[in-house]
């Protein structure tokens, strides 16, 4: 977070609160209830009540999330409640709903540090904790556990949402099963269910078989004996306590929702619709907020899918699909209004971790597009049907919210209505009315749609609140349209302004969102929900044939979708005693060091999370404070080809706007080259250094950009010579923005990086080494297929030592040191098969694929042999053991033409995520 904050902190019985001072008020009132909630969070674990957790807020952003983490441990809560696609929300208080998810992770991580996990925190600290965890519970029991817990501590919750499990609805009712390791692990290609959602169905289907401890049972097993069966302790804890094995479970509960869903679909008559556009999808593809303009006839939606990025577009009659603008991460629905197009982006800030929210004006006579940002706290805007004023929802990082109407034209404020304190107001819409409002609002007593008379300077409430999912309110003369899940299913439904009559409008298989008619009232058009995404689907507005409301069925067929028993208290958090804990200043210096974690092994870099060498065994105490401003790390490196140690501390600092490195390193013995061919071994190198780095980020809309300039330093003693090294170095990264949850899709981008650097020795000269390297990459002639162009060289002078290469990529690495080495290659990337093929559980295939380069090297000394060589890697990606962490391995095989030479070696990455 931004330094400039002034931090606050809240001790209270069970929770470390830290925050900006600009949400004291809110955290004040926050704090009674995250300490009510304790006990009914951690029961059914039989977590003892001997933690505190630290949560930071951070209420600077434009987006909505939360999470749970260790190394440290501590939660991050995102204060800002989410605008766009509403179905994914159901409370009225977005701070509750995330507490009541976020500190269900925190109560996992405590009941798993039991048995040897307890054994591996004590050796290791918090990264033992998590290897133990990733051993002990998979990913969907972490996250359905804890979307479990916030439907039973709540008055709503993602369980009892219909859309929450629409694709596995949509799967089982095309009798369409994926296998569990499908499920869990998912695809490089096809889209499943989420972690959320199969860890929800399956924390309820043996809750309710098994009662509300049997994870509590499950997972004392699982961190018990995960030092003996690793990755299979939780199905074994599973099979032990359910008496069932975790497979038989998974397809079991696959049986009884596809029977139940199918038996709620007997004797429902669907409506009928069309298709827009009209054609089929190969892959997974989501066409949402259809829209016309009242002055012309196009259809215009935003576009995104699993190889898409996000887009505006406009459909026109007998024409292939345009693209108006692609677009960064939504924070509000697509509206239009008489020649306007409108929509809001989240823009990242420049240096830290906050962001603002801008709204975008479209004019589709113009095509001219017009950014409005103001305070950058605006949200989900409507345009009127004269393209004259502007809805949106105003939030305040002090928790304050506000209707606020904007002059179109002049990007000013006409008027500013406040929330109602324990309400919330999402995704103002105009309609085809100049005078009313619809916002959808939600409170503890359920969601309802409410209307905003501009001319009587009032809300008129005229429908009650329902404890369903209600979302996307849109006016069209007398009456308000909008989605509602009543039945188990999401319909479009439609409230009469003046009676306060409910109609059911469509009745679909799976969930019909975001109405819109068209401005002459013949045709509603819709976002429709299918296996392979929302489709846009048209059908005639004809009131007449509207059915009555219909009766209400849960969103599972599951026999207890609203636990109440004595752990649970549904609507605990809205009752909570006021505690008047006492506020005090927050000490970022006091609190810099944090010694969480211990480790021995292969070398990592602990800031990054990723591992470096394997042929470098390392010893290390690390440090990071909970605002992640400063990192301190001990550590001792063996070099088992060189038997050669290192013994180094390094400083981090993130506080200021530049980011600083600070450090000392003694290498004993120390080699290096005396020339092009020779190295000299010497006792010992020490050296202290100075890093310099100025990260900006100077992304906006869809493109990503990072531009990186630093500084580096050291002071060197060899050999008893000192010597001064400094380094210029610079990085710049580009790229179209891919759909964060549809991740597989390679987007155009490129980026340089370059550095210099000088060497002044004290006593036997001087000398230099300069480097860059660039990179182009676009998407192939296939879906997930990419050709990246890479350029890199360097060159150098130096009269004692011969500095390392800033960009040593070649392929062919069995060649001489050089002077100048100039390199270019180009790749093509081609996935050949997605098999989604599991073999006993113990290798999950994903994609298997090929990867073809041709390099060509320039250097001087002019010895290197091979100046040119093609090749292929042969890749295969995979899960091991039902293990969440993709393990891509191969062999490279690599033609040299001078000798018909052949070399052949084999290749290997891993990719890891310790955020819940």
């Amino acid at each position: 977070m931004a330094p400039d904050n002034n931090f606050q902190k809240i001790d209270s019985d069970h929770y470390e609160l830290i925050f900006p001072e600009t949400f004291s008020k809110k955290a004040k009132s926050i704090a009674s209830m995250l300490d009510q909630s304790y006990d009914h969070i951690n029961k059914s674990l039989g977590v003892p009540n001997d933690y505190k957790l630290s949560i930071i807020f951070n209420n600077q952003t434009a987006f909505s999330n939360g999470f749970v983490t260790l190394a440290p441990f501590y939660s991050m809560f995102y204060s800002l409640p989410p605008q766009a696609n509403t179905y994914s929300l159901f409370y009225n208080d977005w701070i509750k709903l995330l507490a009541s998810h976020e500190l269900r992770h925190a109560a996992q991580f405590n009941k798993l540090n039991h048995g040897f996990n307890r054994v591996l925190s004590f050796l290791f600290g918090d990264i033992g904790l998590a290897a133990g965890i990733g051993l002990s519970a998979p990913g969907w029991f972490m996250e359905g556990d804890a979307v479990y817990t916030e439907t039973a501590v709540t008055n709503f919750g993602r369980g009892k949402i219909a859309s929450f499990s629409m694709l596995t609805r949509a799967m089982l009712l095309n009798d369409e099963i994926p296998d569990y390791s499908q499920a869990y692990l998912n695809s490089n290609y096809a889209v499943y269910p989420n972690i959320y959602e199969l860890g929800y169905l399956l924390n309820a289907r043996l809750r309710n078989q098994h009662g509300d401890d049997i994870f509590d049972k499950i997972l004392s097993f699982s961190s018990s004996w995960d030092v003996l069966t690793g990755p299979y302790s939780f199905a074994l804890g599973v099979h032990s306590k359910t008496g069932k094995s975790l497979f038989k479970n998974y397809d079991e509960l696959m049986s009884f929702l596809q029977a139940g869903w199918k038996k709620q679909m007997d004797g429902v008559h669907l409506t009928d619709y069309t298709t827009i556009p009209k054609k089929d999808r190969s892959f997974y593809t989501e066409y949402k907020s259809p829209v016309i303009p009242s002055a012309e006839k196009n259809l215009y939606a935003y576009k995104t899918g699993k190889f898409n990025a996000g887009a505006i577009i406009k459909i026109s009659s007998g024409k292939p699909e345009q693209v108006i603008a692609f677009t960064g991460y939504l924070t509000g629905n697509l509206n239009a209004g008489k020649n306007t197009l409108i929509w809001s982006e989240e823009e990242p800030d420049i240096r830290w971790d906050k962001s603002t929210s801008a709204i975008f004006v479209y004019n589709t006579a113009s095509r001219n597009v017009k950014k409005i940002r103001l305070n950058g706290r605006l949200f989900a805007p409507s345009v009127s049907i004269d393209d004259k004023n502007i809805a949106c929802i105003e939030y305040e990082i002090t928790g304050d919210s506000y209707l606020v109407i904007l002059d179109a034209i002049k990007s000013s404020i006409i008027e500013k209505i406040k929330v109602p304190d324990g309400s919330l107001w999402q995704t103002p819409r105009w309609g085809n009315s100049l005078d009313k409002i619809a916002i959808l609002e939600s409170t503890t007593s359920g969601k309802a749609i409410i209307i905003y008379d501009l001319n009587q300077k009032k809300i008129i409430r005229n429908m009650k609140p329902l404890r369903h999912q209600i979302s996307d309110p849109y006016i069209f003369n007398d009456n308000i349209l909008f989605n509602l899940d009543i039945s188990g299913i999401d319909n479009i439904h439609a409230l009469n302004i003046n009676t306060g009559e409910l109609k059911q409008v469509t009745s679909v298989l799976l969930g019909a969102f975001q109405p819109f008619v068209t401005p002459d009232g013949k045709y509603l058009y819709y976002s429709n929900f299918t296996r392979m995404g929302h489709e846009i689907a048209q059908m005639k507005y004809d009131p007449t044939r509207w059915s009555n409301e219909e009766p209400e069925v849960p969103a599972t067929p599951f026999k207890n979708t609203d636990p109440s028993r004595s752990d649970y208290n549904t609507g605990i958090l809205d009752n909570a005693p006021e505690k008047n804990f006492p506020v005090s200043p927050y000490s970022g210096l006091a609190n810099f060091l944090n010694f969480h974690s211990r480790y021995i092994g292969p070398q990592i870099d602990f800031f990054n999370r990723s591992i470096v060498s394997v042929d470098n065994i390392e010893a290390a105490f690390i440090s990071s404070n909970k605002l992640q401003t400063h990192f301190v790390t001990l550590f001792y490196t063996y070099n088992m080809k060189k038997s050669s140690n290192r013994a180094a501390a390094q400083w981090t600092y993130l506080g200021w706007f530049p980011q600083f490195n600070f450090g000392g390193i003694v290498d004993f013995p120390y080699s290096y080259y005396a020339d092009l061919s020779n190295t000299v071994t010497v006792p010992a190198k020490k050296t202290a250094y100075m890093d310099i780095s100025l990260p900006v980020t100077v992304s906006r809309g869809p493109l990503s950009q990072t531009i990186e300039p630093g500084i580096d330093t050291g002071y060197n003693v060899l050999n008893n010579t000192a010597e001064f090294s400094s380094a210029l170095s610079f990085r710049y990264d580009f790229s179209l923005k891919g759909n964060p949850r549809l991740f597989d899709y390679p987007y155009f981008k490129w980026g340089i990086n370059s550095k210099y650097y000088p060497q002044i020795s004290l006593f036997n000269g001087s000398g230099w080494l300069t480097g860059a390297g660039a990179y182009i990459q676009v998407p192939g002639f296939f879906n997930n297929n990419k050709i990246t162009l890479r350029f890199s060289g360097y060159r150098q002078n130096n009269i004692n030592n011969l500095f390392i290469s800033p960009d040593n990529a070649m392929r062919a690495e069995d060649f001489n040191l050089h002077n100048e080495l100039y390199l270019i290659s180009l790749d093509y990337f081609l996935p050949l098969f997605y098999p989604d093929f599991n073999i006993f559980h113990i290798v999950y295939l994903r994609q298997i694929s090929l990867n073809f380069f041709y390099e060509r090297v320039w250097t001087k000394p002019d010895t290197f042999t091979d100046p040119q060589y093609g090749g292929a890697d042969f890749l295969v990606t995979l899960n091991l053991f039902d293990l969440p962490v993709p393990v891509t391995g191969g062999v490279r095989c690599i033609y040299f033409p001078v000798g018909r030479r052949v070399k052949i070696e084999p290749l290997a990455s891993v990719s890891v995520n310790l955020l819940f």
